[in-house]
């Protein structure tokens, strides 16, 4: 089971994490201090998750940046030599021992599609994220931590989306991926789900005839979930529904 976090020593290991990973990677620490002193800079998921869970090894660490895409890219082109694009119009760059993806936050999908209302504050991204595990951010220009809604599912050991805007579940266009998302974790960390999104899962069921093949066709795309997932676990998960 997760602890609840520590907040009196989070954020002196969250240094020391990130300390070494510059380190590890000097073009990683050359792009942050390429940006503007004033721009807001907002580490989420899951490498805050593991200074709280020993027991998480992150594959990637995610940024999101406030500069357009366009001023995003020019520091990405000075300070790596190698990257790619990835979901969302953000930058993918493979460093030493992890994965850097940055997104600016114009293509955040919450506030893109004005889900969320933005407001200078961890508060405000960490609502951006759609089930309340992930929801968990860092501003790092000045180490202010969010992360309610994370120790809410701790906390009751209940996955549940965030948005109660109801419209940031259908007009989602990575649906599946995220229904597989939330089958992973409850397998993963045995967590209860909220009515709420029980309820998302018995309707899509009802709806789809194929719903179980349309996940299995997702965990085909997410080498991460099939170390755990399997097209049986998928199926079980769904007769546990009725």
């Amino acid at each position: 089971m997760i602890k609840n976090i520590d907040r009196g020593n989070f954020k002196a290991k969250f240094d020391i994490k990130l300390n070494l990973l510059k380190i590890k990677n000097p073009s990683l620490d050359k792009f942050l201090k390429l940006l503007p002193t004033d721009t807001d800079i907002y580490i989420i998921g899951g490498f805050l998750r593991s200074i709280n869970d020993s027991k998480y090894k992150p594959k990637d660490i995610d940024l999101i940046i406030d500069l357009n895409s366009k001023t995003l890219s020019k520091y990405i082109d000075s300070a790596f030599k190698v990257y790619e694009k990835n979901r969302m119009n953000g930058f993918k760059v493979k460093l030493s021992n992890i994965t850097l993806d940055v997104w600016s936050l114009e293509n955040n999908y919450a506030y893109k599609y004005s889900f969320t209302v933005y407001k200078r504050n961890p508060e405000c991204i960490s609502m951006s994220t759609f089930y309340n595990y992930d929801s968990i951010s860092l501003k790092l220009n000045n180490k202010e931590l969010f992360s309610k809604y994370y120790e809410d599912c701790i906390k009751r050991n209940t996955l549940d989306i965030v948005s109660r805007n109801r419209d940031y579940y259908f007009n989602n266009p990575k649906k599946e991926f995220l229904l597989l998302r939330a089958i992973y974790l409850r397998k993963k960390y045995n967590f209860n789900l909220s009515k709420r999104l029980t309820n998302i899962f018995v309707n899509a069921h009802t709806k789809d005839d194929h719903f179980v093949n349309h996940l299995f066709a997702q965990l085909k795309s997410e080498k991460k979930y099939q170390n755990l997932l399997r097209k049986k676990d998928i199926e079980n998960f769904i007769l546990s529904l009725k």
